[in-house]
């Protein structure tokens, strides 16, 4: 799905964004909260993903 990007921003409204290493939402997970800003050198890669503690 998303290959190789060094940077997050989830600019969303109302939920946390959830990402997921493998399809089909597996592997390992990890959420970035509503509002959440980094950029670094690392390359990071999404396979599958979701909205989660939407209000």
């Amino acid at each position: 799905m998303f290959q190789n990007f060094k940077s997050w921003y989830n600019h969303g409204a109302s939920c946390d964004f959830k990402w997921f290493s493998a399809k089909n939402h597996g592997g390992s997970s990890g959420v970035v909260p509503r509002g959440y800003k980094k950029s670094d050198s690392a390359s990071h890669y999404i396979k599958s993903n979701t909205w989660v503690n939407c209000s």
